[in-house]
Parts: structure tokens; sequence; C-alpha cells
């Protein structure tokens, strides 16, 4: 009996003590109930909370971007934009429903749950013009079977869509350029189109309506030029990125030639492509070019056919930068220079310099050049070498037999031990530190900027650099690691 009363005792107890936690768990919730209405009743009396609905749309558009800027890879991003704001209270989370100003930049994924999200975002959006950015970091999401459906979730709103930028296999082509129908976009002023076209297959395709295009982005002109082909000549920003192959590299020049209107235009070249004797291409309006190739590709073909004689800036990029510059590319631009007669700035990248001669002709043909960078080439000191005018016993104020009079920037990143001595012979020879006047519109260098690390070179070199710059330190500007040691000296 004993036994069995201590073991009622202990269940009792053990009852007890459950009794006890669940009291102390239900008195901890009405505390919790009653700072809850608290701080809510606190919210509701706040400056913030009182606020006209005006001033919270001009607030939370701050929180708008007109470019996005998110990771494909991030997991949760409910963690972006309006969907944090949200999440803050059911008063900003009301506000921010409604306003539209705050869904209109769309990122997607190709993913279901991100698929729903759109269409929230669509919704939200009301009216206004959208931004739409579909993110194909991961190439499974570039299949037929993944984009297509997404695709086909925004073609009801291709009207509205200001900015559209995606990646698309070739054959997913057809459900955005469908052939019965044309795809009207009259607000379309930028377009990223990125298309895998490493299947050798022919789509009849429905042609782009987009009378605001403005800025275009692409991988092969070729291949979709019959879909947007109308819009070349209102584009004014072009950007063809590299792809291993064109499709019909011989209709390029053509098409390249009716962007009439274009001011921007960066080019990669296949180095599968070969352009024979062409006639000049015409580019009234541009004013700044980038070129790149790589090492195989000829380059002199298409490059002595351009023409901009409004051209100021030139970005050269030789993508092999191992391999020595195949000869005559740099003679080829010559025509290109000396059919503009305001281009100030000139930028040569990863070349091998083979021979001083063609830089001489490229030099002599820049008239109005003012900026000259020389970035990572081999044996770069051909160029100030160039530059630099022979000893003259004459007055030197005359200037005369200079290249590139009105030169008053150079530089250079990434320096070898060679490089040392033509710089500092053309700083001496193309600075006055008596500050003269110089006739015929000719210039003193202004700035020397040498983006390199100091102990990158030898202690010879080091020591021949610091000590040839030295005596015209006070008459030009010495910018880099070399300009600070010569500071602090």
């Amino acid at each position: 009996m004993p036994v069995r009363q201590r073991a009622v005792s202990s269940e009792l107890a053990a009852i007890d003590r459950q009794i006890d936690a669940l009291q102390a768990r239900r008195a901890a919730a009405r505390r919790l109930a009653i700072l809850e209405e608290e701080e809510s009743a606190q919210i509701g009396h706040s400056p913030i909370s009182n606020l006209p609905p005006e001033i919270y749309g001009l607030i939370f558009s701050l929180c708008a971007v007109d470019e996005c800027d998110l990771d494909c890879a991030s997991v949760d991003r409910r963690l972006f934009g309006p969907s944090v704001l949200c999440r803050v209270s059911p008063l900003w989370r009301a506000h921010a429903i409604n306003n539209p100003s705050l869904w209109t930049t769309i990122h997607v994924r190709p993913l279901s749950a991100d698929i729903l999200g759109a269409r929230l975002w669509l919704e939200r959006s009301e009216n206004l013009p959208l931004r739409v950015n579909i993110c194909s970091a991961d190439e499974g999401w570039l299949s037929h079977r993944v984009m297509a459906p997404l695709l086909q979730q925004f073609l009801p709103y291709c009207h509205r869509i200001q900015s559209f930028n995606t990646a698309l296999a070739l054959e997913t082509l057809p459900t955005l350029f469908d052939k019965a129908r044309h795809l009207r976009m009259p607000n379309l002023e930028e377009l990223q189109l990125l298309v895998d076209d490493l299947l050798d297959t022919d789509f009849i395709l429905g042609e782009l309506f987009a009378p605001k295009l403005h800025r275009l982005h692409v991988r092969d002109m070729t291949l979709i030029h019959k879909c947007i082909g109308s819009c070349f000549a209102n584009v004014t920003t072009l950007t063809v990125e590299y792809s291993p192959t064109w499709k019909s590299p011989h209709i390029f020049p053509h098409l390249l030639a009716s962007c009439v209107q274009v001011r921007a235009c960066h080019l990669v070249f296949p180095f599968t492509v070969r352009f024979n004797e062409l006639a000049p291409i015409e580019l009234p309006e541009l004013r700044t070019l980038t070129l790149e190739w790589h090492f195989l590709f000829h380059a002199a073909d298409i490059f002595s056919a351009l023409r901009a004689p409004k051209l100021r800036a030139l970005h050269l990029v030789h993508r092999s930068m191992q391999l020595s510059l195949p000869q005559h590319i740099l003679g080829s631009l010559c025509a290109l220079a000396l059919s503009a007669p305001h281009l100030h700035k000139l930028t040569v990248e990863g070349c091998h310099v083979p021979r001083e001669l063609e830089v001489h002709a490229l030099l002599t043909a820049c008239r109005a050049l003012e900026r000259l960078e020389i970035v990572r080439c081999t044996f770069g000191e051909r160029f100030v070498a160039a530059l630099t005018p022979p000893p003259i016993r004459r007055e030197r104020d005359t200037a005369r037999g200079w290249i590139c009079p009105r030169l008053t920037h150079v530089a250079f990143e990434a320096l070898a031990d060679s490089d040392v001595r033509p710089i500092v012979c053309f700083a001496r020879a193309r600075t006055d530190p008596a500050a003269g006047a110089l006739a015929n519109g000719a210039r003193y260098l202004k700035e020397l900027a040498l983006h390199t690390e100091v102990y990158a070179l030898t202690r010879h070199a080091r020591l021949l650099m610091l000590s040839g710059l030295l005596e015209v330190q006070r008459a030009i500007d010495i910018v880099g690691p070399f300009g600070a040691l010569l500071d602090a000296a």
C-alpha cells in the first residue's frame, strides 16, 4: 500500500509541474500580447503612421531601383525590393502594395516560385512601364522547356515593357517572335537578347515593332536581323558580345552600316570570321568605339573599312595578349583615324606590338589626340618612342615634327623594365619646366599616369624611373605609385 501511495503522489506531482508550466506559458503569452498591443498603440500614434499616403509613396519610391542588381543565385528573394517593405507592418504592407512604382523592376528566374512571384509583380505594377530581367546564370535555365512558359507569362504585357534582358536557346526564339504576328513593344528602349546559336537551325520568325529602341545588346546580329533589323536605324548604343561564330558574317558589314544613329559601339569579333574587299562602313554619329578581337581574326579587313567623322574615343582590345599582334592591324585603323578629326582619346589594351612603323602610322593619323592609354601591352614603349621628338637645336616652342601635338595625358598600366627608358625620354622631350608657350595649337604634356607597382620592376629600372622623372616632376602631374614616391621625396 505505501508503494502505491508513493506512485500516486509522484504522478500527482508531475501533473502539478505540468500545470505550473502551462500557467507560466499562459502568463508569458499574456504579457507578450500586452506588449504587442502597447507597441501597436505606439506605432499607431507615431508620426510616421500619421503621414499622408502621398508622403509614403515618395519615401517608398526611394526603394525602387531602375536597374536590377540582384544575385541570381540568391535563395531567399523576399529580402529584396518592396518585399522587404511588406514585411515591416500591416500599414507598410498596404502602402507598398498600393504603390505600383515599386513593382516595375522585375528580376525573375525560370523557376516555378519566381514565375508565381512575377505574376504578382505584374499585377501590382498596374499600367506602369516595366523593366524585365530574366536571369540565365544557370545553363539549364536556357532550355526551351523551362524558358518558354516564362516568356508566355510576359507576352501579354509586352506593350508595357521598357527594358528587356534575357538569354535564350535558339529553339525558344519562335516563342518570343511568333511568325504569325508582329511582337509589338512600343515602349521598349533597351533590349539585351543573348541567343545560344550553337544549333544550325533555321526558323521563320516574326518581326519586332519597337520604334523607341535605342540600346541593343546581342551576340550575333546576323542571327536575328530578320526579327529586329527594322530597329537598327534607331539604335544609339550597340553592344555585340563574344560568340564563337556568327551565322551569316557576310551580311554583318551591311547591318552595321544600317545603324546610322549609333553613338556608342562595342564589337567583339569571333576568330572564325573573315571579310574581303569591303566598301566603306559609314557611321556618321559614332562617338565612342571599342573593338575586341582574337589573334586568328583577320581584323584588318573590316577595320580598314570603318569611317566615323564624329568619333572621339577609340578602344582597341587584343584578347590574345600572349601572341604578337598580326601585321597591318594597327595600320588598317589609319583610315578610321583620318576620318575622325575630333578623335581625342585612344586606348590600346593587350597588344603585343611587333613593329614601331605601324604605331607611328596610326599615331600620325590621330592628329587631335589628347589622351593615350597603354594597358598591359608588350613592347608598349613603342608608342611613346614614336611620340618622342628627336633632339633639336632650334627653339623648342615650335613643336615642329611632333606627332599628336595636342597630347596632354598619357597612362600606362602594367609596366616592364623595357618601358622605363622610353617613358623617361618621352616625358623629358614633351614637357617644359618653364611652362613656355607652343605655336600652332601644340601642347606640353600635363599628366603621366604609371599604374604599376614599384616593385614589379627591377631595382635598376626603379632607380632609372625615379631619377628620370625627378627633373620633370614640377612640370607635370605624375599619377600612381611612382608619383607618390616623388611627392614624398
